[in-house]
């Protein structure tokens, strides 16, 4: 009886407030449509202005480059105008300036070797400077209509502008809810496995060798390389087959066409990145750090363990933090040593304003990069620390051709200028010949005078107008012949070591834990934090018939041995 009294009097007191109770919830739902919505818009306006940035950028660096060719061009147009003029000169001189036949022949000899000199070096000034601008205008389209495009969104892109809306985030949190209720059953029934249950992605999509050549020095990881494009299925499968399913939806124009180097989607860091590269090049890496998938198994390698607690955040529509500074990696060889770090190993810097796009979980992830070292006998190897403490997701690993100091919206005008200056001999060149052809058509057109006068030498002091002339002329041609036509002075401004050097400001200062990350060990094969780090050339492991052990014997080898038996003399003296 008491039950049945106690569930009236409830029944009857909701439905006395029913109304304040409906209202009080449906002003609870408006606030949250309310706050979902605007910060909807405001994560629209946000992507919005972003990518009106990066059309910006892009419209910077064309311009850059279509006023350097445009200011290259000019100097080139007045070479070509004057060059022109002197050379018909030369030829009129040759045709109606002939000396009188009665005049001496060792004159009209020299006249003649002179006009010719004069026609030969203006030729040449011509075609010199004609291949300077050909080279020049080929060097800027190639930039213009193929490399340095204007920067616009596409459909994928468009699509995810914003982020998700309060339908699409209320699906997603009942799509998690399924996924977790899924993996449960699958763990209760022992079907929890290592590798993914799809089937791999088909491959073969690469299109073209990679610019920069690598191979791997792990004996125990093959190196898989392509080049980096959009809806690329950049990772590899987690049963080490084939192809991962996620793909890249976006990623930075300057990285598109560089070498990708695939690695699993779910990275533990384990074994560290050991690289040969044969060529200059700047190491580029994306991530997701920490994961968003992981719990409870973020251990087993589980293709696909349930969501942590930012990726509850990221599933509801909100930030998540960006790569820790502590988890950054560590170059502990191979790196540039514009680029060491506080603790004397290589050091990671943010890429400003750049972001990498993946289709799953709409991922966005932060770009870093580190300049590698140049390569000493051909090739540079490279040896990248890993310090994740609870692994990665989506591990992007790209190397681009050259040496990026600075930053990426410049090193455009500075290739563009690196380029020019190892062309510009010909213009130099050009210039040289250009004035040569101008003394020689002026000793020309004297001796062609003097000529003319010796046919008077009966006249008392014929010589004397030659001379005069001679006098007259002479600091003008001193001046053609030793000032130099070039615009050396104004490319200083725009040279590869001006403009491709990384700025105090954005110096790759990693956080004071760093300093004291371990280091890799190839010889033992594991982790040690002895000794400051160097850019010296890598110990590394080596393939062998049996079993896989490091260059020197690994820790079993002849030289382990003999260092334990010198730790032991050490330890009992």
């Amino acid at each position: 009886m008491l039950p049945a009294l106690a569930i009236a009097m409830f029944l009857g007191g909701a439905l006395s407030h029913g109304r304040k109770i409906v209202d009080f919830t449906n002003d609870i739902l408006n606030n949250v449509v309310s706050i979902a919505g605007d910060a909807h818009q405001a994560k629209v306006a946000q992507d919005i202005f972003r990518q009106e940035i990066w059309y910006e950028r892009s419209l910077q660096m064309r311009d850059d480059i279509r006023d350097l060719n445009k200011l290259m061009l000019e100097s080139v147009s007045s070479t070509l105008f004057l060059g022109s003029i002197v050379l018909g000169t030369c030829f009129v001189t040759v045709i109606e300036g002939f000396p009188p036949l009665s005049s001496s022949r060792m004159v009209v000899a020299w006249w003649l070797l002179f006009a010719v000199w004069s026609i030969n070096y203006n030729i040449l000034a011509i075609w010199f400077a004609l291949c300077f601008q050909l080279k020049i205008s080929s060097s800027a389209r190639e930039r213009l209509l193929r490399r340095y495009r204007y920067r616009l969104p596409d459909d994928g892109v468009v699509a995810r502008m914003g982020g998700q809306n309060l339908v699409s985030a209320a699906f997603q949190l009942q799509a998690m809810a399924a996924e977790q209720l899924g993996y449960l059953l699958r763990r209760a029934q022992g079907g929890e496995g290592e590798e993914d249950p799809r089937a791999p992605a088909e491959g073969g999509e690469e299109a073209g060798p990679p610019r920069v050549r690598a191979e791997s020095l792990d004996p125990a990881e093959a190196l898989d390389c392509a080049p980096l494009r959009k809806g690329l299925h950049a990772w590899v499968h987690s049963s080490g087959r084939g192809r991962a399913w996620p793909r890249l939806i976006d990623a930075p124009a300057f990285l598109l066409g560089e070498t990708l180097v695939r690695s699993r989607w779910l990275c533990r860091g384990e074994r560290p990145l050991l690289l040969r590269v044969y060529e200059e090049a700047t190491l580029y890496l994306a991530a997701q750090c920490p994961p968003l998938r992981g719990g409870a198994g973020a251990g087993g390698g589980q293709w696909q363990p349930p969501r942590t607690l930012l990726g509850v955040r990221r599933a509801m529509g909100a930030d998540v933090p960006e790569w820790p500074a502590e988890e950054l990696p560590v170059a502990t060889a191979g790196f540039h040593p514009a680029w060491r770090g506080p603790g004397g190993h290589g050091a990671f810097r943010r890429v400003e304003g750049y972001r990498v796009l993946v289709d799953a979980d709409d991922i966005e992830l932060p770009l870093y990069k580190l300049v590698l070292a140049t390569p000493a006998g051909g090739h540079v190897d490279v040896i990248l620390h890993w310090r994740f403490q609870a692994g990665c997701e989506a591990l992007l690993v790209v190397l681009r051709k050259g040496h990026v100091h600075c930053k990426e919206e410049d090193w455009p005008m500075a290739e563009f200028n690196d380029e020019v200056g190892q062309i510009t001999p010909l213009q130099d060149y050009s210039g040289l010949y250009l004035r040569r052809g101008i003394v020689f058509l002026v000793i020309s057109v004297s001796l062609s005078v003097l000529a003319q006068f010796w046919v008077l030498g009966e006249r008392p002091m014929w010589w004397l107008e030659p001379a005069l002339m001679v006098s007259m002329m002479l600091p003008v041609l001193l001046t053609i012949h030793f000032m130099p036509i070039n615009i050396k002075a104004t490319q200083e401004a725009l040279s590869m070591p001006v403009v491709n050097r990384i700025s105090q400001a954005d110096a790759p200062a990693q956080a004071a834990a760093s300093r004291g990350a371990p280091k890799w060990d190839a010889v033992a094969g594991s982790s040690t934090d002895t000794g400051t780090w160097s850019d010296s050339p890598p110990r590394i492991p080596r393939r062998s018939s049996g079993r896989r052990h490091c260059a020197d014997g690994g820790a079993d080898g002849p030289r382990a041995a003999e260092r334990r038996e010198g730790e032991e003399g050490e330890e009992g003296a």
